[in-house]
Formats: C-alpha cells, sequence, structure tokens
C-alpha cells in the first residue's frame, strides 16, 4: 500500500510540478518558522533565531534538490530533460544529425543482421527431437594447421559401423541443384541450397516427413541408383505452391 501512494504521489508530483514546488516551499518556510520558534524559545533574539535556522537548513534550492533525487520521478524528469536537450541540441545542426542517424542505422542494422544469422546457425536449436542431443563431428590430423576437417564417406562408413557412444551417426554435404525444366522455357530454373545426405538421415534426426516419406536405409548404397529428393517444408510452399501431388514427381 505504501508503494501505490508513493508511486501516485510521484506521478501528481511529476504532472503538477509548480504546484508540488510550492508545497515544497510552504514547507521549507513552516520548517523555518518552527526551527526560529524553538531558538527564541531556547533565549536567542528574533533576528538571531532566524538566521540560525537558515544557516542549519543551508539553501532550500540545495535542500528541494535532495528532496527530488530521493524520489523516483525525478530519474524520470531528468531523463525526459535529456531527451529534450539533445533533440535541441540535434535540430541546431542537421548535418551532423543526418551523418549521425546514417551511421546509428548502418550500425544496427549490420548487428541486427549478424545476430539473426549467428542465432540462426548457432544460438537457435535445430528444429528436431532433442536437439541438446545432437552434435557435428569433425576430424582433426595432428600438426596440421587447418582444423574441423571434414570426413571422407568411408571414414562416415567406419564411424558409423564401429561407433559406440552416439544412438546414430549420420552424414551430409552441402551442395547447389537446378530446378526446373532447363529444356522448356515457361519456367525459369533456380538454384537451389541442398545437402546430399546418407540414408540414414532422417532416421537419426528423428524427423518424419510431413508428405509423402524420407530415404530409405539401402537408397544410398549404390551411386545414383536412386535419383530420390526430400524437399523442405519452405521450399515446398514457396517453389511448388504447397502443391500435395508434388509426392514423387
Amino acid at each position: 500500500m505504501n508503494a501505490l501512494k508513493n508511486f501516485a504521489a510521484g506521478l501528481r508530483n511529476l504532472f503538477r510540478r509548480n504546484r508540488a514546488d510550492r508545497e515544497m516551499d510552504d514547507e521549507l518556510a513552516a520548517y523555518l518558522e518552527a526551527s526560529a520558534a524553538a531558538k527564541r524559545y531556547a533565549g536567542s533574539s528574533a533576528r538571531e533565531a532566524g538566521r540560525a535556522a537558515r544557516v542549519e537548513m543551508g539553501s532550500s534550492a540545495t535542500v528541494k534538490e535532495h528532496i527530488r533525487a530521493a524520489t523516483w520521478e525525478s530519474a524520470l524528469d531528468s531523463f525526459w530533460r535529456d531527451i529534450v536537450y539533445g533533440f535541441r541540441v540535434l535540430a541546431k545542426q542537421p548535418g551532423f544529425t543526418a551523418i549521425a542517424v546514417l551511421t546509428l542505422a548502418l550500425g544496427i542494422g549490420v548487428n541486427a543482421t549478424i545476430f539473426s544469422l549467428f542465432n540462426s546457425v548457432v544460438l537457435k536449436p535445430l528444429p528436431v527431437p532433442d536437439s541438446s542431443r545432437v552434435v557435428d563431428l569433425f576430424s582433426e590430423i595432428r600438426g596440421e594447421k587447418a582444423q574441423g576437417q571434414v570426413f571422407s564417406y568411408p571414414e562416415y562408413l567406419d564411424c558409423r559401423d564401429h561407433n559406440s557412444v552416439f544412438s546414430g551417426v549420420a552424414a551430409y554435404s552441402g551442395a547447389n541443384v537446378i530446378v526446373g525444366d532447363l529444356q522448356s522455357s515457361a519456367a525459369e530454373p533456380t538454384w537451389l541450397h541442398s545437402q546430399v545426405v546418407s540414408g540414414n538421415y532422417f532416421d537419426v534426426l528423428g524427423t518424419p516427413a510431413f508428405r509423402g516419406r524420407t530415404f530409405l536405409l539401402d537408397e544410398d548404397s549404390t551411386p545414383a541408383a536412386h535419383p530420390v529428393a526430400v524437399l523442405s517444408y519452405s521450399a515446398w510452399q514457396s517453389r511448388f505452391g504447397a502443391d500435395a501431388s508434388i509426392v514423387g514427381k
């Protein structure tokens, strides 16, 4: 309840500053009068009592600033005054303002882009079950400066077949493919980013197909024997218009 009263009083002081100043002046004047009266009662003359009371209290302006600094609304009022002052300074120097705004916009834009990329690649969990248990494996050759060498396919097979640590090991490699009919001018072929993966890729990740099926385990046993592809959901939506009959084509 006290916190609510303090908040309400702070709002009144913030939006009725002149009245709050007058009330503070009245309170300080009453304090001076009471202090002087106590000193007169102690035997001081009226002049000496008034002077001693003013010296004891100090500058009224300083006392008022100390009182304001003890309230929460003073920080908000100071912040607002700083904003107003800043806008006035910027308005007087439009050239500097334009350069400052452009610099800030470029800096914020670059940082936002870098963070978005870093978030999607590093921080954001993979859209698969138990994503915290998914790791990337790299090989390392002692004495070589380059770190994080990729596995050859025979190395992958050896790791997959003799693995005793992971629940499953799958392989992938980045590639770009052309999607479209190269013999037809009706639609412009499009380059799409893709992954060449092992047959157990989706089984290891635990992600079933939204429509159709994913790869079978034996479809990576013979090169080029099974020309099968799995579309990402976004590619299915944007490139093929979410056509449900695309399965098998």
